[in-house]
């Protein structure tokens, strides 16, 4: 699994240190300096997924998207998704593979219920998308989970609901996989390359944004906390202290979590 970190604009330059790829979004499209990063990725040859901002409750309309498309040149573009809502994912996907080429589009599983998300996974697979991505969030998740702990019933639901689609053989070998974020960063040591090969690659801002709560990864192995403060409340900070810990915290996660 490959995995890359977003991270503040402080630490762009040294991202192509620890990030195994880059990870765009168009939020932050507007700093010159984090356009460039990307331009500069792109001319590296490094492996680019550009997302469309729908996380960030800042999902850009399709010219500004098209825009940022053509600039950097991305490996695979996340489709506008709706939370929750297969339909709309699924409506948006078809449109977008008439404007976007096909074979770099990712389409993040969206769905309100396991049938739901069941179904749009097969229509996916069957339409030869070869990118899916699982968000963290979704209402499915609670599905195949019932731990009283918000956190962690999301976190135990992704990790079943990918191990259900193993199980019953419909976790596609032809598809790249990729995990959108976590809950809580110990989930990635469920999905160990011998038992999910389908599973290609992650991004996580965790490391990063618990550091800027002060939380050294290395004294709090068994991390159950998600993060409350978001990339973007840190995106210009310039805290030595905290941009330090943050550099630790992926070194600890690269070196115990991820592989």
């Amino acid at each position: 699994m490959i995995v890359s970190h977003e991270c503040p604009l402080e630490l762009l330059e040294k991202s192509f240190e620890f990030n195994d790829f880059d990870y765009f979004l168009p939020s932050f499209a507007h700093h010159e300096a984090y356009m460039n990063h990307f331009i500069k990725a792109r001319e590296q040859g490094r492996f680019i997924i550009m997302d469309n901002g729908l996380f960030e409750d800042d999902l850009k309309d399709e010219k500004t998207l098209l825009e940022y498309y053509d600039k950097i040149q991305p490996d695979v573009f996340i489709t506008p998704d709706a939370w929750n809502d297969a339909e709309s994912t699924w409506e948006n996907y078809k449109q977008w593979k008439t404007k976007v080429d096909p074979n770099k589009i990712m389409v993040v599983l969206q769905a309100s219920n396991m049938f739901e998300a069941e179904d749009l996974y097969e229509k996916l697979v069957e339409d030869g998308v070869k990118y899916i991505g699982f968000n963290h969030l979704g209402e499915y998740y609670n599905d195949f989970s019932c731990h009283p702990h918000p956190e962690t019933q999301k976190t135990l639901g992704r990790v079943e609901f990918i191990s259900y689609l193993k199980e019953t053989g419909r976790l596609s070998q032809d598809v790249h996989h990729h995990l959108l974020g976590c809950n809580q960063a110990t989930e990635f040591m469920y999905y160990p390359s011998v038992f999910y090969p389908e599973i290609k690659s992650c991004d996580t801002s965790n490391p990063v944004t618990l550091a800027f709560e002060n939380v050294n990864y290395i004294q709090h192995r068994n991390i159950l906390t998600k993060p409350k403060v978001k990339v973007e409340d840190i995106f210009e900070s310039q805290d030595k202290t905290k941009l330090t810990l943050a550099e630790m915290n992926i070194k600890t996660f690269r070196d115990f979590i991820s592989w």
